[in-house]
């Protein structure tokens, strides 16, 4: 009966240590790992993705880490910003920021919208989001202002990163931003597509490449994916892969560029170096995986949750 039970044991740890296709060769324990707690700093010694210290050169090459600097650095410098009636940022802070050129908006650049507001340029809502979501910022009587979370990260260049990466995978909505409504699109499993970019991104890529090993990986996701155009649902779940991953993700943290002939093109996308400095990423480990193991992730999980 022993030998049975050891034996019961062995064959679990053997399953979810097992290298699969669809993960590109990692096993279920890995990518479970990727999915509940990338760049989780208790799970640094588990997880296939670890975020490195960069210096002040490559800091500078990540825009919406520079972005959100400079907006810190605004509202700190005045305590606090008032706030339109609509809770957002005034028209001139828009401006100032916009005119830094971190992040540039496509729309903007050639002519087709005039940046008057907050909602004009998605990278500047998006910026603003991001300092309420994490905490960094808290708006109250319509005036925004910084935590001591804000001013803590604000000199920890390293803190402030990781934050922002957490929150593109648990705390951002994407449907607020896009067409695409509520699905899980990207946000689940984004490690995953960090994985596929140090794995296929030395070599220009179609982004629906991407999009495709992702869905592979994660076929459930698809079924939370409602398309207007029926007719095409494959297409509309590769765009808003794209968009989201690429457009709003990667290059905004400078780790990727995308490349498009015309709006009616493909997309291709290809990592830059500074996605080598950024992130330190392991290959398969075959043994990882054991009941302690697990039991210990619960625990962790349970302590965070309490």
């Amino acid at each position: 009966m022993a030998h049975q039970e050891i034996h019961s044991e062995d064959e679990i740890n053997s399953a979810y240590n097992i290298g699969l296709k669809r993960f590109e060769g990692y096993s279920p324990f890995e990518i479970e790992v990727l999915l509940n707690y990338t760049f989780d700093y208790s799970f640094e010694d588990i997880s296939p993705i670890k975020l490195n210290k960069l210096n002040e050169t490559e800091y500078l090459q990540v825009p919406i880490l520079n972005q959100v600097i400079y907006l810190c650095n605004i509202i700190f410098s005045n305590n606090e910003l008032n706030l339109t009636k609509k809770g957002s940022l005034q028209k001139a802070v828009v401006l100032d920021i916009y005119n830094q050129g971190i992040l540039k908006d496509k729309y903007i650049e050639s002519g087709l919208v005039s940046l008057q507001k907050e909602k004009d340029a998605f990278s500047i809502k998006f910026t603003k989001d991001l300092l309420l979501m994490t905490h960094i910022a808290k708006k109250r009587y319509n005036k925004i202002s910084l935590t001591k979370k804000g001013v803590h990260l604000l000199k920890n260049k390293g803190e402030l990163l990781k934050t922002l990466f957490k929150a593109i995978g648990y705390y951002v909505n994407w449907d607020e931003y896009d067409r695409y409504g509520k699905n899980n699109i990207s946000s689940y499993g984004y490690g995953f597509s960090i994985i596929l970019l140090n794995r296929f991104g030395t070599k220009k890529h179609k982004c629906s490449f991407y999009a495709n090993k992702y869905i592979s990986a994660f076929p459930f996701v698809e079924k939370s994916f409602f398309s207007q155009d029926y007719g095409n649902k494959k297409q509309d779940i590769q765009n808003c892969y794209t968009l989201r991953t690429f457009d709003h993700f990667t290059n905004y943290f400078g780790i990727t560029e995308t490349f498009q002939k015309d709006v009616d093109s493909e997309k291709y996308v290809t990592k830059t170096p500074l996605f080598g400095s950024l992130f330190s990423i392991s290959s398969h480990s075959k043994n990882l995986f054991s009941l302690d193991n697990i039991s210990f992730l619960r625990l962790e999980a349970d302590i965070k949750n309490s």
